[in-house]
């Protein structure tokens, strides 16, 4: 009977041994789970052990317990990410999210949706960047283009300008002003080189005619289209002298001839006193003392032959 007590004590003594070395185990182990499929070979073992029961219990407890915690941080991280959805700022959407990222920071989703939206930041701060150094280009091209003289390279500076933004109105009106005022331009230069053309003939005109009158008309009409012409205006006061002069050289000879004329027909009626008086005065006021020499020697030879 003795040893009978002596096996079974061996035999509790062995089981308890083995009981002890599998709640060590458990206890090493901290998957909850595991640990209480290990606690179940102590219970195997002994269904009555209450340390291993009680283990097993503590273990489903801080194992709902995780689950309880584990759902409220999916639900906590489900209302951040939903929250982010919502807002339209990236700032706000990443601050939400960060602080959700501090319940679980290996959760998928929480990461994908932070990168998500960190990615669209960046996007957007880059986005504006883009944007104010567009702003900023085209300030400085529309100053230049009002600033620079020339119509056509204004419009070039413009033409630059309206590849960065088509619609820009100011850049729009800004083109439509320069482009008219260009087209005005070349009417402008247009017109003036058939002004020069013109001007080119006329003076071309009067320097061929041997008429001082005509070259005078030709070169007052020149004068007309470009009354700044001061190489015209010249050549208009020298030929209207000269024609002035040829008007007058013109008158005289008419004058004599009309005096030569008179004398002649007082000598026909041998009224040679009045043929005299007459002559004389013609050559003093007309100076033609010469010119009328040969009906001074008609009339001393008509009054030789009366007398």
């Amino acid at each position: 009977g003795f040893s009978r007590d002596q096996e079974q004590a061996r035999r509790l003594a062995e089981r308890e041994k083995k009981i002890a070395t599998v709640i060590a185990k458990a206890a090493r182990t901290r998957h909850h789970q595991a640990a209480i499929t290990i606690l179940n070979e102590a219970v195997a073992l002994d269904p009555d052990h209450a340390e291993a029961k009680r283990l097993i219990e503590v273990r489903r407890a801080e194992m709902a317990e995780e689950e309880r915690q584990a759902r409220e941080r999916a639900e906590q991280i489900a209302v951040a990410i939903a929250r982010a959805n919502e807002t339209t700022s990236h700032e706000t959407a990443i601050a939400t999210l960060q602080n959700a990222q501090r319940l679980d920071p290996q959760h998928q989703q929480l990461r994908q949706a932070l990168e998500a939206r960190q990615s669209a930041q960046q996007m957007e701060r880059a986005e504006k960047r883009r944007i104010e150094e567009q702003r900023q280009a085209i300030a400085a091209g529309l100053a230049k283009a009002r600033e620079t003289t020339s119509n056509q390279a204004a419009l070039a500076i413009l033409q630059e300008l309206s590849q960065l933004d088509p619609d820009h109105a100011e850049i729009l009106e800004l083109t439509l002003a320069r482009r008219t005022a260009l087209e005005q331009e070349r009417e402008a230069a247009r017109q003036a080189r058939l002004r020069q053309e013109q001007i080119t003939a006329l003076v071309a005109e009067a320097k061929a005619s041997r008429s001082h009158a005509d070259a005078a008309a030709a070169l007052a009409r020149a004068l007309d289209l470009d009354p700044s012409d001061q190489k015209v205006r010249a050549l208009l006061e020298t030929r209207t002298a000269a024609a002035e002069r040829e008007r007058a050289a013109a008158a005289r000879q008419q004058s004599i001839q009309d005096a030569r004329t008179r004398i002649n027909a007082l000598i026909e009626k041998r009224k040679f006193d009045s043929a005299q008086a007459e002559l004389d005065d013609a050559a003093r006021t007309l100076k033609a003392k010469r010119e009328l020499k040969d009906v001074r020697r008609a009339l001393a030879r008509e009054h030789r032959a009366v007398a």
